[in-house]
């Protein structure tokens, strides 16, 4: 008889315990997450049951590949880029702002769902994405930006550039009389701009009640908007500075930048230029040059067979580089003696030809190495009076 009771408790037991179970399939998503369940392993056991598994639970779509896929992924990215998407999207300016080039991180974006939904593979992504002409790529293949990061939005307005965010902006400033309140429509603007100055926080302080016209602290013919506390107190700010630090590339900012980087790439380029070789056999070699004799008397003696590049006279032997074969030959007429009795003349040729003009300075920079000795007033001097 106990064992009889024992096993009639036990029972009951079960059968509360299988209500209790049972209890959350009457719910809506319960009997759906189960029919879904109960259809896609009767779709993989018996395929003709696919027919019942259609007004059941919807069919996935076919998976895309090749080009097709390429242009789904870029159209998605290129949208989430998009400024009409970033006015909205908090989360991806967040990740953006985390970049100092606005970069996000190819992984971050494979877990929105739209994206995930046609693939996770990163490296089919990131292949896919550098076909599109309104992103660019890193070259890891880890990251993803907008071709103009610059395009930034405040709210729900969206500007294309510097000037036309600053241009919005002063617009609001002339709008008012200095210490008037500027109006909600206004204001929300200024306000979500505020955001992005470097000390926003002072700025606003124990909080913003309104925000007027007024005058820079120290500069009474300069405007700027000002905050009005909750306590009372004032804070001027620099719309300016805002902007400035909306993007450290935004408009004027990036412009600058652009311009130090080409004119540090022509310098480098110019470093960079090779100097033309020197004609071959324009070198005059003159043996037993008399002492007495000066390089500046060398070069203007032979002056008259053509123009002379370079001269110097080392331990009784002088060159003349020419500029022409022609005139180096033409030296080797000279019979006058003029470099000593007895001089001889050659054009070098070969290794001491080479050797030659590799110790010689070919080309000097324009604006340095040697100066002119003129009268000038280079050295500071000052000028006679007449």
């Amino acid at each position: 008889l106990i064992f009889l009771i024992t096993e009639d408790k036990a029972m009951s037991e079960i059968e509360a315990t299988t209500v209790d179970i049972q209890e959350p399939q009457t719910n809506n998503l319960g009997a759906d997450n189960t029919n879904n369940n109960i259809t896609q392993t009767n779709s993989t056991e018996n395929p003709s049951s696919s027919t019942v598994a259609t007004d059941q639970a919807e069919v996935p779509k076919p998976a895309l590949e090749g080009p097709e896929l390429e242009a789904a992924i870029i159209q998605q990215v290129e949208y989430y880029f998009s400024p009409k998407n970033l006015v909205r999207d908090v989360f991806l300016n967040k990740q953006m702002d985390k970049d100092p080039n606005k970069f996000v991180n190819i992984s971050v974006l494979a877990t929105f769902n739209k994206l995930k939904a046609l693939t996770t593979d990163i490296n089919v992504l990131a292949n896919a994405l550098r076909k599109s002409n309104k992103l660019t790529v890193s070259e890891d293949n880890e990251k993803v930006r907008p071709n103009n990061p610059s395009s930034r939005a405040i709210l729900d307005k969206v500007f294309a550039d510097r000037e036309e965010l600053q241009a919005f902006f002063k617009t609001i400033l002339y709008k008012y009389a200095k210490d008037e309140i500027l109006r909600e429509e206004d204001r929300k603007y200024v306000e979500a701009l505020l955001q992005y100055h470097t000390n926003k926080e002072a700025k606003i302080g124990c909080g913003i009640q309104d925000i007027k016209l007024g005058n820079a602290i120290g500069y009474d013919d300069t405007l700027c908007f000002v905050v009005v506390r909750t306590d009372g107190t004032t804070e001027d700010f620099s719309y300016i500075k805002c902007i400035n630090n909306l993007d450290p590339t935004f408009g004027a900012k990036k412009r600058k930048h652009e311009n130090k980087e080409k004119k540090e790439k022509q310098r480098q380029e110019k470093e960079q230029r090779e100097v033309p070789a020197p004609q071959k056999g324009c070198i005059v070699k003159i043996l037993n040059v008399k002492p007495e004799l000066d390089y500046r008397q060398l070069k203007d003696h032979n002056k008259q067979f053509g123009d002379v590049a370079f001269v110097t006279i080392e331990g009784g032997t002088g060159f003349v580089r020419f500029k022409s074969q022609e005139a180096a030959n033409n030296a080797l007429t000279d019979s006058s003696k003029f470099a000593g009795d007895s001089s001889t003349l050659e054009i070098l040729t070969g290794e001491d030809e080479d050797s030659f003009l590799a110790k010689i300075p070919i080309g000097v920079p324009k604006g340095k190495g040697f100066r002119g000795r003129g009268r000038g007033r280079g050295r500071g001097g000052k000028r006679q009076k007449n």
